[in-house]
């Protein structure tokens, strides 16, 4: 589905929570705060895989400097959102200050707590995922160890010529555990949190693609 902000945005809520493709919900922000007239120069892009608290303290002291009666935009993308942080941002979503206002765009928000979700005004906008990986993570997923520890032999031996291989298959993963698991119970809680972890440690330079891989297969429970 296209995202339409035009009828969200009149008038500006203090906090949307958009679940889309991070690069195209992006673009269409921007473009919409430009067609109202607002100079780039108020607008903050805040970029992260993993948003910790630090983050959250980070985007709270950024409100509190902002300056009065100015409006000001905020948009921060992010795969997956600690535990700590969604707790630390309760305060900015109980204390919004005039004018400030953020756009959270992530591709999957149905990990986020219930107490982030009703304070804020949710939209679903266009969503991107490769139907080949997929099917790739779910008969992962529904595999025994063995089998597991075939496909990431099968993913490592192919990035050898794709070596954007593994990242895209952890990213997939991640969203469908995500999305298969509640946040609710603290054992598949825990399993998100370190799932999210290790696919963060994905996007680090050098990293073990082959440790991160096999930990995962060990880590989530077959489903």
């Amino acid at each position: 589905m296209k995202l339409d902000l035009s009828k969200h945005t009149t008038p500006f809520h203090h906090f949307y929570l958009i679940e889309g493709d991070i690069e195209n919900t992006v673009a269409t922000i921007t473009t919409h705060l430009g067609e109202l007239g607002f100079a780039p120069d108020t607008t903050r892009h805040i970029t992260k895989d993993h948003f910790t608290i630090d983050d959250a303290h980070e985007l709270q002291s950024n409100q509190i400097e902002t300056t009065d009666n100015i409006n000001k935009f905020f948009i921060v993308t992010f795969n997956t959102i600690g535990h700590e942080a969604e707790q630390s941002l309760l305060k900015t979503l109980e204390e919004p200050k005039e004018g400030t206002h953020f756009f959270f765009v992530t591709p999957h928000i149905h990990g986020i707590r219930d107490t982030i979700l009703s304070r804020c005004y949710k939209i679903i906008g266009d969503t991107a995922s490769d139907s080949s990986i997929e099917k790739m993570v779910k008969d992962f997923l529904k595999g025994n160890s063995a089998d597991r520890f075939a496909k990431v032999a099968e993913i490592l031996e192919s990035a050898e010529e794709e070596s954007v291989l593994p990242k895209t298959f952890t990213r997939e993963l991640l969203r469908i555990v995500h999305n298969s698991f509640s946040v609710e119970k603290k054992e598949e809680r825990d399993v998100i949190e370190k799932t999210a972890e290790l696919c963060g440690y994905m996007e680090n330079r050098g990293a073990s693609e082959k440790y991160i891989l096999e930990t995962l297969a060990i880590l989530i429970p077959r489903n």
